[in-house]
């Protein structure tokens, strides 16, 4: 009896409604050797399963725009590099965790595309301590500067920039800001569509 109030206590809690979770608690419902608490067990997850599909998406959808909000915010602030990676690479696990429960819509779109951004500003604040080179950091992240509206002139001087120049004369607040807007963006369009379910 002590088994099976563990259980449905622990499906009452958002966190366990995910695959992994429910996995564990059959495996503890499977543990029960008398085989009517056994499978009152099993009816308990499935039942609690359906009941909190809804909730579920919504908790999980508030902790998405959480994570999102966390990234956005430290961009606002000005973080460092280091503090900006260890955040998306924190944050980042907790959405793609969240986003594979979601059902796909809009709302799922516009948190990937959100999160994509981030990561790809990531992406391109480290290169420009990476390489060394101007020409190199172009190169290495031709596609990503391409997804973002970076300013068309200011890409256009850096390729005409001597092969020898330097990352680090880069004005980086050029290349990151538009893909910051464009991650805020989407973020803006998420909140607004939760705002309205």
């Amino acid at each position: 009896m002590k088994k099976i109030i563990v259980v449905i206590f622990a499906l009452s809690i958002p966190q366990f409604a995910c695959a992994n979770e429910k996995d564990i608690l059959r495996d503890a419902c499977a543990a029960i050797k008398q085989a009517p608490k056994r499978n009152q067990c099993f009816t308990a997850i499935e039942s609690l399963a359906k009941q909190g599909g809804q909730g579920n998406t919504s908790t999980i959808a508030k902790s998405t725009l959480r994570a999102l909000r966390l990234l956005a915010g430290s961009t606002e602030m000005g973080v460092s590099l280091s503090d900006y990676n260890k955040l998306v690479l924190e944050n980042v696990s907790v959405i793609d965790e969240a986003t594979r429960s979601l059902p796909d819509s809009d709302f799922k779109a516009s948190i990937i595309r959100s999160r994509d951004a981030f990561t790809d500003a990531r992406t391109l604040w480290s290169s420009m301590f990476a390489a060394d080179y101007v020409s190199i950091f172009l190169s290495a992240n031709r596609q990503i500067l391409e997804k973002y509206p970076i300013d068309a002139d200011y890409v256009n001087a850096l390729q005409r920039a001597s092969t020898f120049a330097k990352t680090e004369n880069m004005n980086k607040s050029l290349i990151l800001t538009p893909v910051w807007a464009v991650a805020k963006g989407e973020l803006k369009k998420a909140e607004d569509m939760s705002a309205h379910q």
